[in-house]
């Protein structure tokens, strides 16, 4: 009788460990590829080409588009992994407890994270244009952001529409963009901007 080796998965045959191994393997250099892509993008470099980008990652050219079939589809996966990064951020508790206190943590937050990702995002604003996917990827940024920072304003009951709608324009990534490019503030000085405005708005609330 034919000897049926057992691995340590207790499997018989050993095909399933070798499955999982090659998948393992596949999720490893999608992986690795995707943060060569943001590694470059974050050092200034927008428009990577996939010859850069296998490179850096140090796999070959067909493995990248083995993986991914176009660069859109790379970019939408960089994408899909900002957007993990956002969430987590999102999820941080504030420390102060009065929701006024809790807006000026908002300010520090998005300053934070737009200043470290800044490259990407404009990045994906290149790529956005001719991107469905990526559009509606933004439409849910922004959504995201905008039901955090309704939530800390709910607990006013003297905060108008207008209000919301303001404050939501001030702690977008495109106001954080107009302050600190066009507009050359200093990331003090930006943050600044944004606290005092803000205060301004919601002072009688």
């Amino acid at each position: 009788m034919r000897k049926i080796s057992v691995h340590r998965s207790g499997q018989a045959g050993g095909l399933p460990d070798e499955e999982d191994g090659r998948t393992r393997r596949s999720l490893d250099s999608q992986q690795r590829i995707v943060e060569a892509l943001l590694a470059l993008i974050e050092e200034g470099n927008l428009s990577p080409s996939a010859e850069k980008v296998s490179e850096r990652a140090g796999v070959g050219l067909r493995t990248v588009f083995r993986h991914f079939k176009d660069m859109e589809s790379l970019h939408r996966a960089a994408s899909a992994a900002i957007a993990v990064r956002l969430q987590q951020v999102a999820r941080e508790p504030f420390e102060a407890a009065e929701w006024k206190q809790q807006l000026h943590e908002l300010i520090e937050r998005r300053a934070r994270v737009y200043e470290k990702l800044s490259p990407v995002l404009r990045a994906e604003q290149k790529y956005r244009a001719g991107s469905p996917i990526l559009q509606a990827a933004h439409v849910n940024f922004v959504a995201e952001l905008r039901r955090i920072l309704v939530e800390r304003l709910s607990a006013s009951h003297r905060i108008s529409g207008d209000m919301i709608e303001a404050i939501d324009l001030l702690l977008s990534f495109e106001a954080w963009q107009r302050l600190r490019v066009q507009q050359r503030l200093s990331i003090l000085r930006a943050k600044a901007v944004l606290r005092n405005t803000i205060d301004a708005i919601v002072a009688g609330a």
